[in-house]
């Protein structure tokens, strides 16, 4: 009989977990069965229901519903309810935390197929969007399932569903004791500079990136001491910042200038700008709660400044403290802070996160170019490059010529099959550039160089950079938006590489954008590439 039960056990585990890795939800493949019929438990980690108990029933029979098991926050379960419209069960459902960040609940999900009876629905006690369980806390709360029509007599008794109560982290950054700032160059001195010889804090977090642009966050922090010469004309200091300094400037900053404080909140279109004299602040807050901006001084009331659910664009500029930094990630030598911060901390949800497929990710880059792309080109099926002229793809689509240059597009290709040693120097897998222009070329190029994958741009003068990709990339998008050069490799997030603002008319080429091969500066194909590409493509704005 023993090994009967253990292979009941067996069909019950393999089903759950067929069950949840049909919703999506893989974490459920910790559990792994031996050969000997052992069910073992992978240990959980993050937030997960701990216990879950029968709380209380009415006009039901508590032994036909079961919870069937629960992992990680996902309850699975069967509810049977009586034939009276009014009867219902209740579960007491206790969570835990047991990672090292504060969890905040957004909401319950599930997929159809998996809940089985819409005349059945259920409630939630003591447990409301925006609720949050501390790292190390329990959190315990109700499910209540009913009928949904509590006239009616019911003809469907029976629910099986699989219920996600979904959380995300939040981050909370802060140090409490004075951080002094000593302006460019020198150290900061306080706890919270870490023991590091740094001169301005970056936090790392992008508060307006694609995925975080609409969650709530909270910055709080307490002046002390600031030299009375700071504020003089011409003089800007950054006390924080989260801003895309390529205009229409959205995004948030607080600092010195025109000898007062400053405080801008913008989303792109709209921005608020407001000015306080420098002994009227000693504490000051921002944040952003369902897409609004607000701000308040010394403990005073939140004021509304911008709506930034409208934001024009996104960007991956992450907010820093002590000085303000350029879209290329450098620090603003002339803006850095000098003087005294204490009881700083940011709080916000941090969904930041990398897409999840293809199509997640094509979405996004959609969602950050917001301006509606058609395809001017594609190639979804494998194409081999034997280096040879006649294989070499020539899209006849010039993206930097006088009617495009100013266009956004989006340049696409998965590396289906290449031998990095089988390469001539400088294979080049897709072509963007005018090597006519010689060592200030403008464009970009993307190539094999040195037995490994890298994406190189010039902007016709002195601006250039190369950055190296190494040789497991499966998928590269080469982005321009506005002015900017931007990369996205696999299911990464979106790079920014280099800047087009020096790029004028009088730069704008007709060379076509070309797979598999470089033109050179006689109009001749050379650097060719030896391998398989696939789903090459070419978005472009209207």
């Amino acid at each position: 009989m023993e090994h009967i039960k253990k292979l009941k056990l067996i069909i019950v585990l393999i089903a759950v977990s067929c069950c949840f890795l049909g919703i999506g939800y893989a974490s459920i493949a910790n559990i792994n069965l031996d050969i000997t019929g052992t069910a073992q438990l992978n240990k959980q980690t993050g937030l997960v229901i701990s216990e879950v108990t029968l709380s209380e029933y009415s006009n039901v029979d508590p032994e036909l519903s079961e919870i069937n098991t629960y992992y990680q926050t996902m309850l699975d379960s069967k509810v049977v309810l009586g034939s009276d419209p009014n009867s219902y069960i209740t579960y007491q459902i206790t969570l835990t935390n047991l990672s090292d960040k504060e969890k905040k609940f957004t909401g319950v999900v599930f997929d159809d197929e998996f809940y089985d009876n819409e005349n059945i629905t259920y409630e939630l006690t003591g447990l409301n969007v925006g609720d949050t369980v501390l790292a190390g806390a329990t959190k315990t709360f109700t499910v209540k399932f009913k009928y949904l029509d509590q006239e009616a007599t019911p003809t469907n008794m029976l629910l099986n569903s699989v219920l996600k109560f979904n959380f995300e982290d939040i981050y909370d950054y802060g140090f409490s004791t004075d951080c002094v700032f000593n302006g460019v160059g020198n150290d900061i001195v306080g706890e919270c500079a870490n023991g590091e010889h740094i001169d301005h804090i970056n936090t790392g977090y992008n508060l307006f990136s694609p995925f975080n642009y609409l969650n709530d966050f909270e910055i709080n922090f307490t002046i002390g001491d600031v030299d009375p010469s700071r504020f003089r004309s011409g003089k800007v200091d950054t006390v924080f910042s989260c801003i895309s300094e390529e205009a229409p400037f959205p995004g948030i900053v607080f600092r010195i200038q025109e000898r007062k404080w400053f405080f801008q909140a913008g989303n792109g279109t709209d921005k608020v700008q407001l000015q306080f004299d420098k002994d009227e602040i000693q504490s000051f807050r921002v944040v952003r709660e369902d897409g609004i901006i607000y701000y308040s001084i010394n403990g005073g009331e939140l004021i509304e400044t911008v709506d930034a659910t409208n934001l024009s664009s996104y960007f991956t500029i992450p907010l820093t403290i002590g000085t303000t930094l350029n879209t290329d990630g450098s620090p603003w030598a002339d803006r850095y802070f000098e003087g005294t911060l204490s009881d700083f901390s940011l709080k916000f949800s941090d969904n930041e996160r990398d897409p999840q497929s293809y199509e997640e990710a094509d979405e996004i880059i959609e969602s950050f170019i917001r301006t509606p792309m058609q395809v001017v080109y594609s190639s979804e099926e494998a194409h081999t490059f034997d280096g040879n002229n006649d294989n070499i793809i020539n899209t006849g689509i010039s993206l930097l010529s006088e009617d495009n240059y100013q266009k956004d597009f989006v340049v696409t290709l998965n590396i289906d099959d290449v031998n990095y040693n089988n390469q001539v120097n400088q294979a080049t897998l897709v072509n963007i550039k005018n090597e006519a222009l010689n060592n200030v070329w403008p464009g970009a190029a993307l190539r094999i160089q040195n037995k490994q994958l890298e994406l190189t741009y010039r902007d016709g003068g002195n601006g250039n950079k190369t950055v190296k990709l190494g040789t497991n990339i499966n998928r590269v998008n080469i982005i321009k938006k506005g002015t900017g050069l931007y990369y996205q490799t696999d299911l990464g997030k979106i790079i920014f590489l280099g800047d087009f603002s020096g790029f004028t008319e009088s730069l704008a080429f007709d060379v076509p954008v070309t797979f598999g091969s470089n033109i050179n500066a006689s109009g001749n194909y050379d650097r060719k590439f030896k391998g398989t590409l696939s789903g090459m493509s070419i978005k472009m704005t209207n």
